[in-house]
Protein backbone atom coordinates (compact mmCIF):
# COMPACT_ATOMS: atom_id res chain seq x y z
CA UNK A 1 0.00 0.00 0.00
CA UNK A 2 1.18 3.45 -0.94
CA UNK A 3 0.56 6.89 -0.16
CA UNK A 4 0.61 9.51 -3.18
CA UNK A 5 0.93 12.87 -1.86
CA UNK A 6 -0.98 15.81 -3.81
CA UNK A 7 1.38 18.93 -4.63
CA UNK A 8 0.85 22.55 -4.84
CA UNK A 9 2.75 25.21 -7.26
CA UNK A 10 4.06 28.03 -5.03
CA UNK A 11 4.39 30.10 -8.16
CA UNK A 12 3.94 29.36 -12.03
CA UNK A 13 5.09 31.47 -14.82
CA UNK A 14 5.00 29.75 -18.99
CA UNK A 15 7.80 30.99 -20.40
CA UNK A 16 7.29 30.03 -23.84
CA UNK A 17 6.59 26.90 -26.29
CA UNK A 18 8.82 24.49 -27.92
CA UNK A 19 8.68 24.01 -31.86
CA UNK A 20 7.10 20.29 -30.30
CA UNK A 21 4.20 21.85 -28.76
CA UNK A 22 5.23 21.56 -25.12
CA UNK A 23 5.66 24.38 -23.22
CA UNK A 24 8.46 26.04 -21.22
CA UNK A 25 7.56 26.65 -17.35
CA UNK A 26 9.01 27.97 -14.50
CA UNK A 27 7.50 26.54 -11.32
CA UNK A 28 7.94 24.89 -7.45
CA UNK A 29 6.34 22.35 -6.83
CA UNK A 30 5.80 21.51 -3.00
CA UNK A 31 4.14 18.27 -1.92
CA UNK A 32 1.65 18.41 0.90
CA UNK A 33 0.03 15.58 2.88
CA UNK A 34 -3.22 15.24 1.14
CA UNK A 35 -2.96 11.81 -0.18
CA UNK A 36 -4.91 9.19 -2.76
CA UNK A 37 -4.00 5.60 -1.72
CA UNK A 38 -2.37 2.93 -3.91
CA UNK A 39 -2.60 -0.58 -3.47
CA UNK A 40 -1.44 -3.36 -5.41
CA UNK A 41 -1.69 -6.96 -5.45
CA UNK A 42 -1.32 -9.69 -7.81
CA UNK A 43 -3.72 -10.44 -9.64
CA UNK A 44 -6.41 -13.30 -9.28
CA UNK A 45 -6.53 -13.82 -13.25
CA UNK A 46 -3.20 -14.55 -14.41
CA UNK A 47 -1.67 -12.05 -17.13
CA UNK A 48 -3.99 -9.45 -16.64
CA UNK A 49 -4.50 -5.76 -15.01
CA UNK A 50 -6.80 -4.81 -12.97
CA UNK A 51 -7.48 -0.82 -12.28
CA UNK A 52 -10.31 0.32 -9.99
CA UNK A 53 -10.83 3.32 -8.43
CA UNK A 54 -12.77 4.53 -5.13
CA UNK A 55 -12.90 7.24 -2.67
CA UNK A 56 -14.41 10.56 -2.09
CA UNK A 57 -12.55 12.27 -4.71
CA UNK A 58 -13.41 9.57 -7.66
CA UNK A 59 -15.71 10.90 -9.98
CA UNK A 60 -14.39 12.19 -13.31
CA UNK A 61 -11.40 9.67 -12.73
CA UNK A 62 -10.88 7.28 -15.48
CA UNK A 63 -10.59 3.22 -14.90
CA UNK A 64 -8.94 0.12 -16.35
CA UNK A 65 -6.38 1.21 -18.71
CA UNK A 66 -7.12 4.67 -19.14
CA UNK A 67 -6.17 5.30 -15.83
CA UNK A 68 -2.73 7.08 -15.46
CA UNK A 69 -1.55 4.52 -13.34
CA UNK A 70 -2.13 1.59 -14.98
CA UNK A 71 -0.40 3.15 -18.03
CA UNK A 72 2.69 3.17 -15.74
CA UNK A 73 2.40 -0.41 -14.50
CA UNK A 74 1.76 -0.99 -18.40
CA UNK A 75 5.32 1.00 -19.35
CA UNK A 76 7.48 -0.50 -17.06
CA UNK A 77 6.43 -4.23 -17.56
CA UNK A 78 6.56 -3.66 -21.20
CA UNK A 79 9.91 -2.05 -20.71
CA UNK A 80 11.46 -4.69 -18.31
CA UNK A 81 9.76 -7.51 -20.27
CA UNK A 82 7.98 -8.49 -17.01
CA UNK A 83 4.51 -10.44 -17.12
CA UNK A 84 1.98 -7.77 -15.61
CA UNK A 85 -0.52 -9.48 -13.35
CA UNK A 86 -1.46 -6.94 -11.10
CA UNK A 87 -5.06 -5.81 -9.47
CA UNK A 88 -4.32 -1.97 -8.83
CA UNK A 89 -7.00 0.04 -5.96
CA UNK A 90 -6.97 3.06 -5.85
CA UNK A 91 -8.45 5.41 -3.24
CA UNK A 92 -8.82 9.02 -4.37
CA UNK A 93 -8.74 11.79 -1.86
CA UNK A 94 -7.21 14.19 -4.26
CA UNK A 95 -9.55 15.73 -6.84
CA UNK A 96 -9.20 15.82 -9.95
CA UNK A 97 -8.85 18.45 -12.63
CA UNK A 98 -7.53 21.11 -9.69
CA UNK A 99 -4.05 21.30 -9.97
CA UNK A 100 -2.95 18.92 -7.58
CA UNK A 101 -1.17 16.15 -9.65
CA UNK A 102 -3.47 13.41 -7.99
CA UNK A 103 -3.01 11.09 -11.15
CA UNK A 104 0.60 11.95 -11.28
CA UNK A 105 1.29 10.74 -8.39
CA UNK A 106 -0.45 7.59 -8.55
CA UNK A 107 1.27 6.88 -11.95
CA UNK A 108 4.29 7.13 -9.43
CA UNK A 109 3.94 5.52 -6.48
CA UNK A 110 3.15 2.30 -9.10
CA UNK A 111 6.24 2.72 -11.30
CA UNK A 112 7.96 2.74 -7.42
CA UNK A 113 6.24 -0.27 -6.45
CA UNK A 114 6.97 -2.26 -9.45
CA UNK A 115 10.44 -0.99 -9.78
CA UNK A 116 10.82 -2.68 -6.64
CA UNK A 117 9.35 -5.51 -7.13
CA UNK A 118 10.97 -6.20 -10.51
CA UNK A 119 14.56 -5.26 -8.90
CA UNK A 120 14.62 -2.79 -11.87
CA UNK A 121 18.16 -2.29 -12.60
CA UNK A 122 19.61 1.04 -11.88
CA UNK A 123 15.83 2.29 -10.89
CA UNK A 124 16.71 6.44 -10.35
CA UNK A 125 17.26 6.84 -13.69
CA UNK A 126 15.12 4.16 -15.16
CA UNK A 127 12.20 5.00 -13.46
CA UNK A 128 12.49 8.85 -13.93
CA UNK A 129 13.02 8.25 -17.72
CA UNK A 130 9.57 5.98 -18.05
CA UNK A 131 8.25 9.10 -15.61
CA UNK A 132 8.76 11.40 -18.29
CA UNK A 133 7.45 9.47 -20.64
CA UNK A 134 4.21 9.57 -19.11
CA UNK A 135 3.77 13.25 -17.93
CA UNK A 136 5.56 16.59 -16.90
CA UNK A 137 4.33 15.92 -13.47
CA UNK A 138 5.04 12.43 -12.72
CA UNK A 139 8.85 12.69 -12.32
CA UNK A 140 7.86 15.28 -9.51
CA UNK A 141 6.54 12.57 -6.92
CA UNK A 142 8.79 10.26 -7.32
CA UNK A 143 10.97 11.82 -4.59
CA UNK A 144 8.67 15.08 -4.17
CA UNK A 145 8.99 17.60 -1.49
CA UNK A 146 10.33 20.95 -2.39
CA UNK A 147 11.71 21.28 -6.43
CA UNK A 148 12.35 23.64 -8.85
CA UNK A 149 11.22 22.55 -12.25
CA UNK A 150 12.14 24.28 -15.40
CA UNK A 151 11.68 23.68 -19.04
CA UNK A 152 9.35 21.45 -20.58
CA UNK A 153 8.88 19.51 -17.01
CA UNK A 154 12.37 17.88 -17.52
CA UNK A 155 14.26 19.54 -14.88
CA UNK A 156 14.19 19.50 -11.20
CA UNK A 157 16.54 20.91 -8.76
CA UNK A 158 15.42 20.12 -4.49
CA UNK A 159 15.48 23.09 -2.35
CA UNK A 160 14.66 23.91 1.31
CA UNK A 161 10.78 24.13 1.90
CA UNK A 162 9.24 27.59 2.35
CA UNK A 163 8.65 28.96 5.92
CA UNK A 164 5.39 28.74 5.71
CA UNK A 165 4.91 25.01 5.99
CA UNK A 166 1.05 25.45 7.29
CA UNK A 167 -1.83 26.07 4.77
CA UNK A 168 -5.47 25.76 3.62
CA UNK A 169 -6.14 24.16 0.33
CA UNK A 170 -9.63 24.82 -1.15
CA UNK A 171 -11.14 23.23 -4.46
CA UNK A 172 -14.49 25.16 -5.36
CA UNK A 173 -15.65 22.24 -7.02
CA UNK A 174 -15.68 22.75 -10.47
CA UNK A 175 -12.89 20.87 -12.56
CA UNK A 176 -9.95 23.16 -15.37
CA UNK A 177 -8.88 21.09 -17.91
CA UNK A 178 -5.31 21.27 -18.12
CA UNK A 179 -5.33 21.10 -22.10
CA UNK A 180 -8.11 23.83 -22.33
CA UNK A 181 -5.79 25.84 -19.70
CA UNK A 182 -2.59 25.80 -22.28
CA UNK A 183 -5.24 26.50 -25.06
CA UNK A 184 -6.66 29.86 -23.75
CA UNK A 185 -3.07 31.01 -22.58
CA UNK A 186 -2.05 30.84 -26.09
CA UNK A 187 -4.81 32.19 -27.19
CA UNK A 188 -4.44 35.23 -25.10
CA UNK A 189 -1.05 36.15 -26.85
CA UNK A 190 0.99 33.77 -24.80
CA UNK A 191 2.44 31.01 -27.59
CA UNK A 192 5.95 32.88 -27.69
CA UNK A 193 8.54 30.23 -29.16
CA UNK A 194 11.13 29.07 -27.24
CA UNK A 195 14.63 26.78 -27.68
CA UNK A 196 16.05 24.11 -26.28
CA UNK A 197 18.64 25.29 -24.09
CA UNK A 198 17.71 28.90 -23.46
CA UNK A 199 17.75 30.29 -19.77
CA UNK A 200 14.37 28.68 -18.13
CA UNK A 201 14.20 32.04 -15.14
CA UNK A 202 16.03 34.63 -14.85
CA UNK A 203 14.43 35.48 -12.20
CA UNK A 204 15.26 32.22 -10.05
CA UNK A 205 18.81 32.76 -11.05
CA UNK A 206 18.90 29.50 -12.72
CA UNK A 207 20.17 28.29 -16.09
CA UNK A 208 19.96 25.38 -17.27
CA UNK A 209 23.04 23.37 -16.75
CA UNK A 210 24.46 25.76 -14.06
CA UNK A 211 24.52 25.34 -10.23
CA UNK A 212 21.21 25.68 -8.83
CA UNK A 213 20.39 27.51 -5.49
CA UNK A 214 19.30 25.45 -2.25
CA UNK A 215 17.03 27.97 -1.70
CA UNK A 216 13.83 29.29 -2.96
CA UNK A 217 13.99 32.61 -4.63
CA UNK A 218 13.42 35.58 -2.21
CA UNK A 219 10.65 37.38 -4.35
CA UNK A 220 8.65 33.98 -4.58
CA UNK A 221 5.50 34.89 -2.76
CA UNK A 222 5.13 38.12 -5.38
CA UNK A 223 5.17 35.79 -7.95
CA UNK A 224 2.05 34.60 -9.49
CA UNK A 225 0.61 31.93 -11.67
CA UNK A 226 -0.08 32.59 -15.30
CA UNK A 227 -3.31 30.58 -15.46
CA UNK A 228 -5.11 32.40 -12.67
CA UNK A 229 -6.54 35.64 -14.95
CA UNK A 230 -7.44 32.60 -17.18
CA UNK A 231 -9.28 30.42 -15.11
CA UNK A 232 -10.60 33.19 -12.74
CA UNK A 233 -12.31 34.28 -16.39
CA UNK A 234 -13.96 31.22 -17.10
CA UNK A 235 -14.68 29.74 -13.86
CA UNK A 236 -15.96 32.40 -11.07
CA UNK A 237 -15.51 30.15 -8.32
CA UNK A 238 -12.53 29.64 -8.28
CA UNK A 239 -12.06 33.52 -8.11
CA UNK A 240 -14.26 33.08 -5.18
CA UNK A 241 -12.33 30.63 -2.95
CA UNK A 242 -9.67 32.35 -3.49
CA UNK A 243 -10.76 35.27 -2.52
CA UNK A 244 -11.97 33.90 0.69
CA UNK A 245 -8.15 32.58 1.25
CA UNK A 246 -6.59 36.05 0.33
CA UNK A 247 -8.59 38.16 2.51
CA UNK A 248 -7.21 36.41 5.54
CA UNK A 249 -3.89 36.12 7.27
CA UNK A 250 -2.30 33.79 5.49
CA UNK A 251 1.50 35.03 3.67
CA UNK A 252 0.80 34.19 0.56
CA UNK A 253 -2.93 32.80 -1.40
CA UNK A 254 -2.70 31.12 -4.52
CA UNK A 255 -4.27 28.49 -7.22
CA UNK A 256 -2.07 25.95 -7.73
CA UNK A 257 -1.17 24.50 -11.50
CA UNK A 258 -3.87 25.08 -14.12
CA UNK A 259 -6.75 24.95 -11.36
CA UNK A 260 -9.30 24.51 -10.16
CA UNK A 261 -7.98 24.21 -6.52
CA UNK A 262 -6.36 27.35 -4.55
CA UNK A 263 -4.56 27.84 -1.53
CA UNK A 264 -3.00 29.61 1.39
CA UNK A 265 -0.25 29.24 2.73
CA UNK A 266 0.32 30.95 6.62
CA UNK A 267 3.69 31.42 9.03
CA UNK A 268 2.68 28.81 11.89
CA UNK A 269 0.06 25.96 12.36
CA UNK A 270 -1.16 28.23 14.79
CA UNK A 271 -2.26 31.22 12.58
CA UNK A 272 -3.89 28.94 9.87
CA UNK A 273 -5.97 27.20 12.55
CA UNK A 274 -7.30 30.45 13.75
CA UNK A 275 -7.86 31.67 10.08
CA UNK A 276 -9.91 27.83 9.04
CA UNK A 277 -13.33 28.67 11.04
CA UNK A 278 -13.60 31.67 8.87
CA UNK A 279 -12.56 30.21 5.57
CA UNK A 280 -14.89 27.55 6.52
CA UNK A 281 -17.86 29.46 7.22
CA UNK A 282 -17.07 31.64 4.13
CA UNK A 283 -16.38 28.67 1.80
CA UNK A 284 -20.00 27.28 2.76
CA UNK A 285 -21.30 29.68 0.17
CA UNK A 286 -20.19 27.26 -2.69
CA UNK A 287 -22.25 24.26 -2.36
CA UNK A 288 -19.72 21.91 -4.39
CA UNK A 289 -16.70 23.44 -2.25
CA UNK A 290 -13.92 20.83 -0.39
CA UNK A 291 -11.77 22.14 2.23
CA UNK A 292 -8.61 20.39 3.88
CA UNK A 293 -6.16 21.96 6.19
CA UNK A 294 -2.48 20.64 5.26
CA UNK A 295 1.17 20.27 6.19
CA UNK A 296 4.23 20.73 3.33
CA UNK A 297 5.99 17.31 3.19
CA UNK A 298 9.81 16.22 2.32
CA UNK A 299 8.60 13.29 0.37
CA UNK A 300 6.76 11.79 -2.58
CA UNK A 301 5.17 8.52 -3.25
CA UNK A 302 5.85 6.36 -0.24
CA UNK A 303 5.49 2.72 0.91
CA UNK A 304 3.18 2.71 4.19
CA UNK A 305 2.55 -0.93 4.18
CA UNK A 306 3.68 -3.85 2.08
CA UNK A 307 1.02 -6.41 0.77
CA UNK A 308 2.36 -6.98 -2.58
CA UNK A 309 4.69 -10.43 -2.47
CA UNK A 310 7.73 -9.80 -4.03
CA UNK A 311 8.59 -11.49 -7.75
Amino acid sequence: MWHSPAKINLWLEIEGRLPDGMHVIDTCCQAIDLCDTVTLNAASDGGTLVCSVGGGMAAGVPEGADNLAARAAELLAERTGHDLRLALAIEKAIPAGAGLGGGSSDAAAVLLALGRRFAVPDPAHTLRDLARELGADVPFFLSGGTQLSGGAGEGLSPVEPPAEQWGVLVYPGVPVSTAWAYRAWGERGGGVPARCGEVVSDKAGTVRGAEVPSRLPADWKTRGNAFEPIVLDRRPEVGRALGVLADGHAAVARMTGSGSAVFALYESADRRDRDLPRVQERIACLPDARLWPFSCVGYGAREVAALMPQA
